[in-house]
């Protein structure tokens, strides 16, 4: 009988060093992004209202890239142009609350990668090359998620400290330098929390969270996550509860945040009307190209409420049934005076993007979607 060949520890030990020097390489490869530059459109100011001495809401509605993501220093400066704007137009004063939009802290998953995914064309192209790259550490997360996008939920918790990390850091520094209070828009995070003046996350559930933050650099306790996630946010995000519906206390009135779909439920003003929220801020995205000229297909992720009309469905458009059934519809019988609604746009990869700022006084609706350039939409209360 032929004896085994004795296993060569040696060309194994080689061979495996060679494997770990080949993934170092490769995952600090293309690293340098420099070459790829950000754009800067100067947005439109719309004033609505007076200057009264009550304070005023600024709605910003930037125009991100993914480009605008790749450093901390870049996510600062795209959004530090729109607030400078804002302040030499003299909009900013101690009782002006501003509010940023949906999902504009999420895609700090992106922050500090490789080349490739800022100049990726879809998103999942993007998304599988930071997998790729943070493999290793990628793979524990992925085994312990118990979500039906197990593999999205994993890379959201894998990047979860920095993405919390640098989103505090420029909100905080954009609050202070121009002594405003912040609706920080929002972003996915595990089971996060405030501990102090730190943006804590912890083992447990990923939800879409908003947050709000003062001119004295603080982080309000509170956190808003979305109580009424749509269906594709289901396969990945826990729903908040009604019960934990926050109300800010802010220079300006009581503030109500309620993130996107949330403004379209009868219960989210109820919670509000509880606390005697005068105030609303909702941040918001609308995925998909034109999307508000399409025929509004109902009610996602929830029944409609018995107060909605279903013949509405496929007979009015999108933007028709955001006026209707969201803040313009129902924040004034819960004695909301007072509110702002901006919308994610730009060209983040191919998700497509749709939506114009919504302002609501006194019962007067005033929609601003006549542009795709950035807009900055100041309220006067």
């Amino acid at each position: 009988m032929e004896k085994s060949k004795p296993v060569n520890t040696f060309k194994i030990m080689r061979l495996f060093l060679i494997v770990v020097v080949v993934y170092l390489l490769f995952t600090n490869y293309d690293m340098d992004h420099s070459s790829l530059s950000q754009t800067f459109e100067p947005p439109l100011i719309d004033l609505i209202g007076e200057n009264q001495g009550a304070g005023n809401f600024v709605g910003i509605q930037p125009t991100m890239e993914p480009i605008d993501y790749a450093s901390d220093s870049n996510f600062l400066k795209k959004l530090d142009i729109y607030f400078s704007r804002a302040d030499l137009a003299g909009l900013f004063g101690q009782q002006t609350i501003v509010v940023l939009p949906e999902h504009l802290g999420t895609w700090l998953v992106a922050q500090n990668e490789r080349k490739l995914v800022y100049t990726s064309a879809k998103v999942e192209e993007a998304m599988r090359a930071i997998v790729i790259r943070n493999f290793i550490s990628f793979l524990p997360e992925y085994f312990s998620s118990n979500e039906e996008e197990a593999a999205k939920a994993a890379l959201f918790r894998l990047k979860a400290e920095q993405t919390a990390d640098t989103y505090t850091r420029v909100m905080r520094h954009l609050a202070v330098t121009y002594k405003v209070t912040i609706v920080g828009g929002s972003l996915i995070l595990p089971n996060p929390r405030v501990a102090g003046d730190h943006l804590v996350i912890e083992a447990g559930p990923l939800y879409n969270a908003s947050f709000v933050f003062y001119p004295d650099g603080r982080i309000d306790p509170q956190v808003t996550r979305k109580v009424f996630p749509v269906d594709e946010e289901k396969t990945m995000l826990a729903a908040g509860k009604l019960s934990e519906y926050p109300v800010y206390q802010t220079a300006a009135g009581k503030l109500a945040v309620m993130i996107c779909a949330d403004s379209w439920y009868p219960e989210a003003y109820e919670a509000a009307k509880a606390q005697a929220a005068s105030l609303l801020a909702i941040p918001s995205y609308s995925a998909g190209d034109g999307l508000w000229s399409t025929q509004w297909k109902g009610y996602n992720g929830a029944p409609p409420p018995s107060d909605v009309d279903l013949a509405d469905i496929g007979a009015i458009t999108e933007k028709m049934a955001w006026l209707k059934y969201s803040m313009g519809g129902r924040a004034q019988e819960a004695g909301i005076t007072a509110g702002i609604n901006v919308f994610l746009r730009g060209s983040l990869w191919d998700m497509g993007d749709d939506g114009g700022t919504i302002s609501l006084k006194n019962g007067g609706l005033k929609v601003n979607d006549t542009s795709q350039r950035p807009t900055i939409t100041c309220l006067w209360l």
